[in-house]
């Protein structure tokens, strides 16, 4: 029993998608206006790549994966390390021309949830083993809140705007948010009272409601 279990309620924690992923144009997807709302074949893809679930041949796959991350073998991987095993080895990048703010956010939380929930370990700037599943969890997950935000901004500036987060609302419901009052919620995700919505700041308000976008029931 590991001591992030609770994670796997979260998101895309122990998702039981399977499945392989077309290529897409460019070798990448393509956020283009035409594209958006259309991404089931990115969730295949992640499930595939990323051995969430607490099955023996996920753990299996995990274990393997880590080694790999970790070439020189000290049982620690840092951001470079997680950066070039994502892009080398999973060939994430092909599924997104912004990698790197996803797995920085990946990488800050899981380590964050990991001192925590039992991890007392002095090496705070390191994913250990042990948090290597919770870390591949928030790699799927934050993908999710990316292409999320994506079909948000409309604008394709990286901000959010009351008017753009007004006509997504009903995009957000279908994702299992209920937003009552646009302007409240927008005021809510705002926290830095900047009158746009960043993707950090979308991504914290989206963990709090349990935001589902690739509509993948969760398992333990």
């Amino acid at each position: 029993y590991c001591y992030f279990h609770f994670i796997t309620r979260i998101m895309g924690c122990g998702s039981s998608s399977d499945g392989t992923a077309d290529q897409k144009s460019r070798g990448g997807l393509d956020f283009s206006p035409k594209k958006k709302g259309d991404f089931t074949a990115t969730w295949a893809e992640l499930s595939v790549k990323l051995p969430r679930s607490r099955s023996s041949e996920d753990a299996t796959a995990r274990k393997s994966l880590f080694n790999q991350f970790d070439p020189n073998g000290n049982g620690y991987l840092s951001l470079a390390e997680i950066d070039k095993g994502a892009r080398e080895i999973l060939t994430l990048d092909r599924l997104t021309d912004d990698l790197a703010p996803i797995l920085m956010r990946a990488y800050t939380k899981a380590k964050s949830v990991g001192r925590r929930h039992g991890n007392k370990n002095d090496n705070v700037d390191f994913v250990e083993r042990a948090e290597f599943r919770l870390l591949l969890c928030y790699i799927y997950d934050f993908f999710e809140m990316w292409i999320a935000f994506d079909e948000i901004d409309t604008s394709d500036d990286r901000r959010v705007t009351p008017v753009e987060f007004k006509k997504a609302v009903p995009t957000i419901e279908k994702w299992g948010v209920k937003i009552n009052d646009a302007d409240a919620a927008f005021k809510e995700i705002d926290t830095n009272g900047g009158g746009y919505v960043l993707f950090i700041e979308f991504c914290e308000w989206a963990f709090d409601k349990h935001m589902d976008v690739d509509g993948d029931a969760n398992i333990e």
